[in-house]
């Protein structure tokens, strides 16, 4: 596969930490590093597919859990874990290009985690891999937690969590061909003391362990390197533990992992010393912003997130036209701009063939400079961290999409000039406070 060519770049680093100045090596660095861009952009078509793919999946699961009050309670769970499922695949998919990436100022910041909630949680997300699919070839593997009581304060984000304990629940399961025990524990443990000296904080420490097979010393070394996988023949890309140890990074944490053959695997992962409960910040409360019936033109080549869009938004009341294409988005958009009937924002894809969401806001801007211009897209975090948004782009939404912030973004775009909204710095998936006189962004998953 593709990625297996983009092998580490740690390998071409001497052992004592600095680069080589062998031109030989030079030359391997200057490929690999062709590779791996090769890569990200195989990736980035990668992604754009699998976000439309999940986009009906959370939608569809928003809507029915909001507009089905008698929905049993067990399909009501179900539909949660479905909706939860697809969200955090999307998360995955976002953060394929930023392993090493230090937190962003634009993200919302970490908040107080439920540990026995979100281990629980993960136990219940993983259970088809650990149990039905090990029972189907006659194996048997327990999943066991173990939660310290009156753990400190545990600042996370509790998605990102979520995936690194999954990732390593699925590293353990494969290291338990024979079956055996998987077991997820809780504790508070001593942070190290800083420079200052001052008072021992205590700090969370979450622990993985199987009892299977366990690493070789080379492969231990080796285990945290993107794109390094012992699995390959299998469809491994070596990007779990990668993603793991990315995730540490960003909490400015520490991962730690003991391993020897037949001795199983245990992976530590130390937190740094959170707030107290006491000095968390209060969450803001959201000024309502009143139901209004808008006319939307909807631009996607995708056919099922133009159903999606359409059935999702009607059912908000709002009057939803779809186009097939950037092009064909345009001309409606030109044709009904003269009569009463004319569109009160757009939404468009980024990635369409022939006439990308770029040209599309571009275009319409030149026709209507004040009409809203939502911009749907895999990558929105990472376009604006980058700089990449386009002039036009009143705001970044990434897929999929969650309808109900989607709406009230909507509704904020088009309240008259000057009003003012009070939203919270940090309303889940809105990102940060949006203004009504710039552009901004909006995380959707």
């Amino acid at each position: 596969m593709f990625l297996d060519a983009a092998f580490s770049a740690f390998d071409c680093f001497d052992c004592e930490g600095g680069e080589s100045n062998d031109p030989a090596l030079g030359q391997r660095i200057h490929r690999v590093e062709n590779q791996v861009g090769q890569c990200l952009a195989q990736l980035s078509g990668i992604a754009h597919d699998i976000n439309n793919a999940l986009s009906p999946i959370v939608a569809y699961s928003d809507m029915l859990m909001a507009t089905t009050p008698d929905l049993p309670e067990t399909s009501r769970r179900f539909l949660g874990i479905i909706r939860q499922s697809g969200e955090d695949i999307a998360r995955i998919v976002a953060r394929l290009r930023e392993f090493y990436r230090s937190r962003s100022e634009t993200e919302p910041p970490l908040v107080e985690v439920d540990i026995k909630q979100v281990l629980d949680e993960v136990i219940t997300l993983t259970r088809p891999r650990w149990r039905d699919l090990a029972q189907r070839s006659g194996t048997s593997i327990k999943v066991v937690s173990e939660v310290q009581p009156n753990l400190p304060c545990l600042l996370s984000d509790t998605t990102e969590l979520r995936e690194a304990l999954t990732n390593l629940i699925f590293n353990a399961v494969d290291a338990l061909p024979h079956g055996g025990v998987i077991t997820l524990a809780a504790l508070a443990v001593d942070a190290a003391k800083s420079a200052e000296g001052g008072a021992t904080e205590r700090c969370v420490r979450l622990e993985v362990r199987d009892n299977g097979h366990g690493m070789e010393e080379k492969t231990r070394h080796r285990c945290l390197e993107p794109f390094f996988s012992t699995k390959a023949q299998l469809g491994g890309t070596g990007l779990g533990l990668a993603m793991v140890y990315g995730m540490m990074q960003r909490h400015e944490g520490t991962i730690e992992i003991d391993s020897a053959p037949g001795q199983g695997t245990c992976v530590r992962m130390t937190f740094p010393p959170g707030k107290t409960p006491s000095e968390a910040v209060p969450a803001l409360a959201v000024e309502a912003l009143k139901p209004r019936s808008l006319s939307l033109l909807c631009i996607d080549d995708e056919p099922k997130v133009r159903q999606l869009m359409e059935d999702c938004l009607s059912q908000l009341g709002h009057e939803v036209t779809v186009a097939n294409g950037g092009k064909q988005g345009v001309e409606l958009f030109r044709s009904a701009q003269p009569t009463e009937r004319h569109y009160e924002a757009v939404i468009t894809d980024l990635g369409m063939p022939d006439f990308d969401g770029n040209k599309v806001a571009e275009a319409i801007k030149a026709i209507s400079p004040t009409t809203p211009i939502i911009m749907m897209t895999g990558w929105g975090a990472l376009m604006k961290a980058a700089g990449e948004k386009a002039p036009g782009i009143d705001a970044l939404v990434s897929k999929p999409p969650r309808i109900a912030e989607l709406n009230k973004l909507l509704l904020q775009l088009t309240l008259p000039a000057g009003t003012e909204v009070s939203l919270p710095k940090t309303c889940p998936g809105l990102g940060p406070t949006l203004s009504t006189a710039s552009p901004r962004e909006v995380r959707g998953g």
